[in-house]
């Protein structure tokens, strides 16, 4: 089986759930920079939160229909689920559900984000550090604001992100890489937009900014909400 961005990252999450001490490996690295190596417990893919995302968190109400978009190993959707939030966790990835389902999280959809039509919108859709849905291309930041404005929030919905902010500050492209168990993924590029240029974007298309929060770490919170003139 050829090993692409996607199959190793499926084996790191269905591994990680049988062994949560295992290790791997994710590489880094933009423009002419040497290459940053970060070694991972995948431990934290599936139970870190950090202090910043708990606060963004905390804005969510007990009565809010919230889409957990690229759950991952579901370490947001869990946390949310425990203290007793209507989340329902979406991912593309077939393995990936199947262990989002064995972890006991309530309500999985496997479907790609652009083709997911819900029968009743959500009041809170959360974007927790999905890059590579954004490509290369910082249009496609647009098309995703569009989609989820029109698709799958309510009239009132609200729309959060939690990202990170590139070391320049700017809206970059990044390569990245997973290694697991000796078998090396290719590389691939996404765009990490910037917290200026989030702002900016959402505002261009009818998105009020409730809330923003940035760390020392670069990581920031974002939570947006429908403008008047858009309902």
């Amino acid at each position: 089986m050829t090993i692409n961005h996607q199959s190793i990252y499926d084996l790191i999450i269905e591994s990680g759930y049988q062994n949560k001490n295992a290790t791997h490996i994710f590489e880094i690295k933009h423009n002419n920079e040497k290459c940053r190596r970060y070694y991972h417990h995948t431990k934290s893919l599936f139970d870190k939160i950090t202090l910043l995302e708990v606060e963004a968190l905390s804005y969510l109400k007990k009565q809010d229909r919230i889409l957990d978009i690229g759950a991952g190993a579901g370490r947001i959707s869990m946390y949310l689920q425990i203290k007793r939030h209507n989340v329902t966790a979406l991912d593309k990835s077939k393995p990936i559900c199947k262990v989002l389902t064995r972890r006991g999280i309530k309500k999985v959809i496997n479907v790609d984000i652009f083709k997911y039509f819900p029968r009743r919108k959500y009041d809170v859709v959360l974007f927790v550090g999905v890059y590579s849905i954004f490509d290369k291309k910082k249009e496609n930041i647009t098309k995703f604001l569009g989609y989820v404005k029109e698709k799958i929030l309510n009239k009132d919905g609200k729309l959060i992100f939690i990202l990170a902010d590139a070391n320049s500050g700017k809206t970059e492209i990044m390569k990245r890489r997973f290694i697991f168990k000796n078998k090396i993924g290719p590389w691939f590029e996404s765009i990490y937009p910037s917290a200026k240029d989030i702002i900016k974007l959402a505002k261009e298309n009818n998105l009020s900014i409730e809330e923003f929060k940035k760390n020392n770490s670069g990581q920031y919170f974002l939570i947006s909400k429908r403008s008047p003139k858009s309902c």
